[in-house]
């Protein structure tokens, strides 16, 4: 597994500037582990305030719970809302747990479906 940053010239200046933003990944898996390793780094590797998103029952589940001690907020509208209100950019999976498994029916292929997921729009 490997994780890398990469800066050209004055990107790092440009990326320390950046607003609060809503970024997406797709899953790549049942557990999404390089989305929630993102966290962490870019926590990390830049001077701006980062939190995932995570559905509610993530926060209930044995396990899964302990990796929202990263940092991570309710996919709540409410609670991504005052998020990037108090500055913090937020990491969503926009097909959330219903993508990750529907992933696997396309082993071969990276499928991330958005067509009825009008959610992240509105934010």
């Amino acid at each position: 597994f490997s994780y890398r940053w990469l800066w050209s010239g004055d990107d790092g200046e440009h990326g320390e500037a950046v607003a609060p933003f809503v970024g997406c990944g797709p899953p790549h898996g049942v557990l999404p582990l390089a989305n929630v390793l993102s966290i962490p780094a870019i926590n990390a590797c830049t001077s701006a305030s980062f939190v995932g998103v995570a559905a509610s029952v993530v926060f209930f589940t044995p396990f899964l719970r302990y990796l929202t001690l990263f940092g991570c907020v309710s996919a709540s509208a409410g609670d991504i809302t005052k998020a990037l209100s108090s500055g913090a950019c937020a990491g969503i999976v926009p097909d959330g747990i219903a993508g990750i498994f529907r992933l696997a029916q396309h082993p071969t292929e990276e499928v991330v479906y958005l067509r009825a997921r009008k959610g992240l729009a509105k934010l």
